[in-house]
């Protein structure tokens, strides 16, 4: 992680970044006032941020009911590969499943009121997607809950919630928003 943070900072340099002459702290505590003025009076990013802190958490208790509920339901179909090859396989493909919705999200995005309901659709695909694994009467049906769940809507959702605070903000209050 610090030879990638280092190669970040030397390939990819700021430009047009203008510093603070003085009172940094100062500076610092005013935008981050201003972020926090413009989101509670946005509504609908109050909204994003809502469910952001709902999915986050929901997210922690929803890590241990995957591995938890893939294992009872059998995932690895022979004892001989470990458990641990099946829960990697499945990972890589709600990697490409979140590839896949992100592309095609991608090309609608700019369209008005997408962001609102695509928000909401991922945000539904992704209780439905623990429900199903919740209640999986197999390892098929908990498989696709997680693709649901982990696949499409925690990306789409992370990605789509900070395309909209984005568009929502002013370019001062941007990183705090």
């Amino acid at each position: 992680m610090i030879v990638l943070g280092l190669f970040v900072v030397v390939r990819f340099t700021e430009h047009n970044f203008t510093p603070t002459e003085k009172h940094r702290l100062r500076e610092s505590v005013s935008i981050f006032r201003r972020g926090v003025r413009l989101a509670r009076r946005d509504n609908q990013l109050l909204v994003v941020f809502a469910a952001t802190f709902l999915v986050n958490g929901a997210a922690e208790g929803y890590e241990f009911l995957l591995n938890k509920q893939l294992l009872e339901l059998g995932i690895s179909p022979d004892p001989d590969p470990d458990p641990i090859v099946w829960v990697t396989a499945l990972g890589l493909a709600t990697l490409a499943t979140g590839a896949i919705a992100l592309r095609i999200i991608e090309a609608r995005i700019d369209d008005a009121g997408v962001a609102r309901r695509t928000y909401t659709a991922a945000s539904f695909a992704g209780a439905l997607g623990v429900i199903v694994l919740a209640h999986a009467p197999s390892a098929a049906a908990g498989v696709a809950g997680v693709l649901f769940a982990s696949g499409i809507a925690w990306p789409v959702t992370r990605t789509v919630g900070e395309i909209w605070a984005n568009r929502r903000a002013t370019s001062d209050v941007h990183a705090t928003v």
